[in-house]
């Protein structure tokens, strides 16, 4: 399991994605809770992003992740 927040120090691309990861984002208004980054505080990783800038669009974050993870798994999107 990946957690994605802004507080990680980790960036989404010093890891290896594998098959059968899940990828775990926060709402775009509090993010993740509490309770998830306890739990799986290795696990977090962050999009590198300008520090004037909140949070990207859910959608867009899930985007720029789901490509670096199918990019190193190497499975064909048809």
């Amino acid at each position: 399991i990946w957690l994605f927040t802004k507080h990680a120090d980790r960036l989404h691309t010093d890891t290896r994605y594998q098959a059968g990861d899940v990828l775990v984002f926060g709402s775009e208004s509090s993010g993740l809770p509490p309770e998830l980054h306890q739990r799986f505080a290795e696990n977090t990783l962050r999009i590198p992003m300008r520090r004037v800038v909140r949070s990207l669009n859910l959608s867009a974050a899930a985007a720029v992740v789901m490509y670096e993870a199918v990019r190193q798994i190497g499975v064909a999107i048809a």
